[in-house]
């Protein structure tokens, strides 16, 4: 575990942020994010990296299933909200 968050107020309401750290190997690891925020729900969110003798880098992403009652007369919005990314650094081989 790693230590808590814990906010109130703004646009989210009460928010706690439980993190979990997972040291996979020497070289990877990996941490969850699980963030409930009382006025729009459970925020899923994690990253994995790595780190090898030519190269590092990340892959994350995160998931909501927005609970946000003030924006569902917007037109476009959309409740289902997610991201990923990746990060990559490396060279090339020289044979």
């Amino acid at each position: 575990f790693l230590p808590p968050t814990i906010a109130a107020g703004g646009d989210n309401g009460f928010t706690l942020v439980t993190p979990y750290y997972f040291n996979l190997a020497p070289n990877y690891d990996a941490t969850l994010y699980p963030r409930y925020m009382a006025d729009r729900g459970l925020l899923m969110e994690g990253e994995f990296r790595y780190l090898t003798k030519g190269s590092e880098g990340q892959f994350g992403g995160a998931y909501l299933n927005d609970e946000n009652d003030d924006r569902k007369l917007q037109s476009d919005y959309d409740k289902t909200r997610w991201m990923i990314n990746w990060q990559h650094k490396g060279g090339l081989d020289t044979r």
